[in-house]
């Protein structure tokens, strides 16, 4: 009886993967193939380390059922999140974040607008642009040049609280090559480094029970640039709060500097 069934699959037969884990239950349409022609149930098995949907083995291969659309967003480290999702679109009322299964990428709903500067602030003497600057040569330049107020601090005169001044809080030696490994780093050398730590509860001010897992780099005033493996608990505890590192600015008292102050 179940011969001709059985002779009369081949590759290329429609299938049906079932998702359980949305409400109602979503059916999404495949097509049966080899293992080796199917990206996503490669990745499901090989990455993820998790039961592709099948079809029917062939001998020792697998023929699985191979989406015919892309499930991308429902694999990798991200997988977890974005498995409800329609497209791998997350939406929020701050940011839009999509997830294709490899990259995670999280753009505000309305552009960031920095903080204004004090008034009586002296302008920054802001070099010319280079010429001949490549489209992501100028976009670097660019975000150089408006982060220069947070090299270049406005703070107030000595004697004087009433007078602003420009003050380089850099503290990056000039008069030597900046090799990386060269010799030891000098105290406030590098203030935009940070360190980032998981804690499941934290009281404020203190450090107890952080587990330290990356590091990052102040891009502004507001946001930590790290890389995308820190965002991860390997180690598969539920944390509920991120931590923070940075040397503390001297201007950290100041509301809008609370980032330099964890």
């Amino acid at each position: 009886m179940c011969l001709p069934f059985c002779l009369g699959r081949a590759e290329g037969d429609p299938c049906t993967i079932t998702i359980k884990d949305t409400k109602p239950a979503t059916h999404v349409p495949g097509t049966c193939q080899s293992l080796y022609n199917c990206a996503y149930a490669w990745k499901v098995l090989y990455e993820d380390e998790k039961k592709p949907p099948m079809c029917w083995w062939k001998g020792d291969l697998r023929v699985v059922c191979c989406p015919t659309i892309d499930m991308g967003h429902r694999t990798g480290p991200f997988g977890k999140l974005y498995e409800p999702s329609q497209h791998g679109i997350k939406l929020s009322n701050d940011a839009t974040c999509y997830y294709d299964g490899i990259l995670q990428v999280c753009c505000p709903n309305k552009p960031d607008r920095p903080l204004p500067e004090e008034k009586g602030c002296p302008a920054l003497d802001i070099p010319d642009q280079p010429p001949n600057l490549s489209i992501a040569e100028e976009i670097a330049w660019q975000k150089c040049m408006d982060n220069q107020r947070f090299v270049q601090v406005c703070v107030a005169e000595t004697g004087d609280k009433d007078r602003l001044k420009r003050e380089n809080v850099c503290f990056i030696p000039k008069e030597k090559y900046r090799i990386s490994g060269g010799e030891p780093a000098k105290e406030n050398e590098f203030p935009f480094m940070a360190v980032l730590g998981l804690a499941e509860a934290i009281e404020m001010g203190s450090v107890h029970d952080v587990r330290w897992v990356g590091g990052g780099s102040l891009i502004s005033d507001r946001y930590i640039l790290t890389a995308a493996h820190v965002l991860i608990d390997t180690e598969g505890g539920q944390t509920s709060k991120w931590v923070t590192a940075a040397h503390k600015h001297r201007q950290h008292q100041r509301s809008h500097r609370c980032i330099a102050g964890f």
